[in-house]
């Protein structure tokens, strides 16, 4: 394998696919550094996943690149979202800006604009309408799982046909060339270098990609069809917010975070679809000089200190490692990784009461 620049193998650093290598390489190298952006709905509280693309919203962000997060406000009416209420969805995009301010991201250096900020102008109106007359009906149905939906949706509701053309305005009305967010959202940024080639513009915009955290009970109790794919298995085992049973919010406290994870899926040995081991690979050894403590007992061969998710696999499938050893060492580095975040919503009350509101819209439905 290539040896990268130092600036490139930050960004693809802890990335499960760029689109493409090559074009993220031009981009970064030029002296005009580039706009990138990351789209998010207002649709409830933020947890683990979340953060994975918030980390590398950070690092992109310190490697020059001029990073811009889309609150989709109207994208989550479309979606149906807290029923599809209008103001509800705007009170989430608050809570989220206090979530990105909480998480580490400097505001002063990534632009949070939300989808009436763009709307408002007929410019966008006018490349929606380009973005749509590049594209087939049938390529919009395909396209309809960046949502969460399929195809057949768009018969009990037309708005949901104009999400995909919308997701697309997004990037092509504002040049936005890196294009940052979860495997989740692969085909959006394809289906958008497919539109700009057709519209014949001389840029693409690049798919940098996270991974998808599993849901706490995993992705290995989940029956597929041999005709589902890899992709499409994760996003549908991803943690979500509409599983509130199966996630861990940003600010939840130690106590409760070591309760989730003590029933999380984690059998003996296995490496593979193992969503704590992914907890770990993905959000502690994204940490620089990140080293993993994990407690024992003097009989069972005492305390160890791991710096390479290779070595903790190793160790882990050669049952050096109790599941329940993993699970409690988890919990401790997620609860001080996140300390930041609780030390946050407690100290600003506006944060705190965005909390409980918005987790009160959830709730009630």
């Amino acid at each position: 394998m290539e040896e990268l620049p130092p600036t490139v193998a930050k960004a693809v650093f802890q990335t499960e696919e760029v689109v493409t290598l090559d074009d993220l390489k031009v981009v970064l190298a030029r002296k005009e550094k580039p706009r990138g952006y990351v789209g998010v709905e207002p649709t409830g509280l933020m947890h683990l996943g979340h953060a994975v693309w918030v980390q590398k919203l950070r690092t992109l962000s310190d490697l020059g690149v001029k990073m811009h997060v889309l609150l989709a406000t109207w994208h989550a009416k479309i979606n149906d979202k807290f029923g599809g209420n209008i103001d509800q969805i705007r009170r989430c995009a608050v809570y989220l800006r206090h979530c990105f301010s909480a998480l580490g991201v400097n505001l002063r250096k990534v632009r949070v604009v939300t989808a009436e900020n763009l709307m408002k102008k007929l410019e966008y109106w006018e490349d929606t309408l380009r973005v749509a007359k590049s594209l087939t009906l049938a390529r919009v149905r395909r396209s309809m799982t960046i949502m969460g939906r399929s195809g057949e949706d768009a018969e009990l509701d037309f708005s949901k046909l104009i999400y995909p053309c919308l997701q697309v305005s997004d990037i092509i009305n504002q040049q936005f060339e890196v294009c940052l967010g979860g495997m989740d959202q692969r085909r959006a940024h394809v289906l958008a270098r497919e539109v700009a080639e057709k519209l014949k513009l001389d840029w693409k915009p690049i798919g940098v990609h996270t991974p998808l955290l599993s849901g706490l009970s995993g992705s290995s109790r989940m029956e597929a069809s041999s005709s589902t794919s890899a992709q499409d298995l994760a996003v549908a085992t991803k943690m979500s917010k509409s599983k509130p049973d199966d996630s861990i919010l940003i600010h939840d406290a130690p106590k409760e975070i070591m309760k989730k994870l003590r029933n999380a899926y984690c059998p003996a040995r296995e490496v593979t679809d193992n969503p704590v081991l992914g907890y770990v690979r993905h959000l502690l050894f994204s940490q620089k000089d990140c080293v993993f403590t994990v407690e024992r007992s003097e009989k069972h061969g005492g305390p160890l200190s791991i710096g390479t998710v290779d070595e903790l696999n190793t160790l882990f499938a050669s049952g050096e490692i109790h599941p329940l050893d993993l699970k409690q060492a988890a919990a401790k580095a997620i609860a001080e990784l996140l300390t930041p975040v609780r030390e946050y919503f407690i100290q600003n009350t506006e944060a705190n009461e965005l909390l409980r509101e918005v987790d009160s819209y959830t709730t009630t439905r």
